[in-house]
């Protein structure tokens, strides 16, 4: 009775998926990083309200595609007034004279920043997480799958 020889499959077969979890697990600790950064920032500051006094779309070299909107806005804390003249606010669709939620450090009020990060934040890392479960379950079928192959090879043997 002659042998049958099973060709067994290669490791090509799990770096795929093996990098679909990486990125995910890249993008996941980005969200996670920008979470904690406005965390710190929320915890050293207050919220004030300020007024958009104008905006500037920035470009990107190539082309007139818009990369984003930076906005002056004027503020006033502890009875003093201030101007942030490159505040980058959440969404694109503000107006001059509009009033906007920014923080405030108050220890140095002309220090101000924006609640981008945390919503942006949030998304990256729900993203982040459902790349790196997809990439992760990839890894798993493809060692199940093995295991499968190298169990009916030695049942056939």
């Amino acid at each position: 009775m002659e042998k049958m020889e099973v060709k067994r499959n290669d490791n090509s077969s799990i770096a795929v998926p093996l990098i679909v979890a990486l990125i995910g697990i890249m993008i996941l600790c980005g969200g996670i990083f920008l979470q904690v950064r406005q965390y710190n920032i929320n915890k050293k500051t207050v919220e004030v309200k300020a007024v958009i006094h104008s905006a500037r779309a920035s470009h990107s070299g190539s082309g007139n595609k818009s990369r984003g909107t930076s906005y002056t806005v004027d503020y006033s804390y502890d009875g003093r007034n201030f101007r942030d003249v490159s505040l980058a606010i959440e969404g694109n669709n503000h107006e001059v004279g509009d009033i906007v939620n920014i923080r405030v450090n108050p220890d140095n009020p002309s220090e101000s920043y924006s609640d981008f990060g945390g919503k942006a934040g949030k998304i990256i890392i729900v993203f982040g997480a459902i790349f790196s479960l997809f990439g992760l379950f990839g890894v798993s079928s493809v060692i199940k799958q093995k295991r499968e192959d190298e169990y009916k090879i030695d049942m056939s043997m």
